[in-house]
Formats: structure tokens, sequence, C-alpha cells
């Protein structure tokens, strides 16, 4: 396996702190990040822009819970990975056992890393708020969704071609995977989301989930 070089440990403060919370008050949230020796800055600075969207309760708890965030160039050294092609530029992973959020990044297209590291800190939220993907109202949003139905990446301006198709289709796999890129677009591409999915973004709005 080898060696990461840890650059941000409890006291990298990231830019994410500086968020309103319910009191109207700012605080830091430190993240335990580790970061592979070969992964360039541009992955770094994406992860550190997702870490930027989500609610600094939600990161204060994952602080509090000890997790953490490895940013890795590939997955080929790391034991259980094996499995991930370098065919992929990005490929995210959590481990709830563990405890730690995996992404390796080398971005095709910029917002790549943040895309697939705040897809997976939705599947956190997910989990810590006692699985609200299992929750009846979402079920049956799912349910109209699912089998490729919700195309979550055409804000971005790809084309969806044949390349896309398996990216497409395994946002709608499971009621998790739909959870979480859903969510990722509540908080990243929220136009998007209300021009056409409204149902999708009302679900949210009302939850309050994104505060």
């Amino acid at each position: 396996m080898r060696k990461f070089t840890t650059v941000f440990l409890i006291n990298f403060v990231l830019v994410c702190a500086w968020v309103y919370m319910s009191y109207n008050n700012k605080q830091t949230v430190d993240i335990n990040i580790t970061v592979s020796e070969d992964v360039l800055q541009p992955t770094v600075t994406e992860a550190q822009e997702a870490l930027n969207i989500i609610p600094a309760k939600t990161l204060k708890r994952m602080s509090e819970d000890d997790w953490k965030i490895v940013l890795l160039n590939d997955f080929s050294d790391v034991a259980g990975y094996e499995h991930i092609s370098d065919d992929s530029s990005v490929v995210g992973l959590i481990n709830f056992e563990k405890k730690t959020i995996t992404v390796k990044g080398r971005p095709e297209y910029n917002g790549t890393v943040k895309n697939v590291m705040t897809h997976e800190l939705c599947h956190y939220i997910d989990q810590a708020g006692g699985w609200l993907s299992n929750e009846p109202e979402f079920a049956g949003l799912y349910e109209k969704y699912k089998d490729g139905k919700y195309l979550s990446y055409a804000y971005a301006d790809i084309t969806l071609t044949e390349e896309y198709t398996d990216d497409i289709l395994y946002a709608t796999s499971s009621e998790k995977e739909f959870f979480a890129e859903t969510l990722k677009d509540y908080y990243m591409h929220q136009s998007y989301l209300r021009e056409n999915y409204e149902d999708i973004y009302q679900y949210y709005a009302a939850k309050g989930i994104g505060k």
C-alpha cells in the first residue's frame, strides 16, 4: 500500500467552516483529511468546495464522530479497492464501518471531484438521519424515477451518450444512491432540480435538509 502523506489533519481548517449556523454565528469545523502525495491541487480544492456546501452542523457531527476523508490519485494499491478500474477518472466510496469517505480524483472536467465528494457526503447525511432514503415519501419519488429516469448529469452540459449510461443508471440503482445523487443536486444544482424535477426539489425544501 502506498504510503500516504498526511497533509491536512485536525489543524486543517476548511473554508466550509465559515457557514451560518442556526443562530447566525460562524464557527470552524475541523475535518480529518488524508491526501496521497500524488494528488494534484485541483482535486484538493474541489474537495474543499464540496465541504463548503454541506451544512456546518453536519460537518460538526462528522468531526465529533471521528470521520475522515481520504483523497487518492488511484485505488490500485489500496486493499479492498482493487476492483475499481483506473478507466474511471473519479470514483467515490463511503465506508460506514471505518467512518471513511474515499475519493479518487483525476477529473475529466471542472467540478467532477466536487460532485463526487458531495454525493458521498450525502450518503452520510442519509445514514445520520436514520436512513432518510427509506422513508415512504422518498420511496415514492424513487419509484417514479428509477431505471434511469433521473438525468443527473444534464446540468453539466455533458452529452448523454453511451459513455455516461452506466453513471445515469447507477444514480437510480437503489433508494440510497438516488437519495445521495438528488440531494447532491439539491445542494449544487438547485436551479436545474427545480426546473426539471420540481417534486424532488420540493421534497428537500420541505425537509429543510439543506439548512
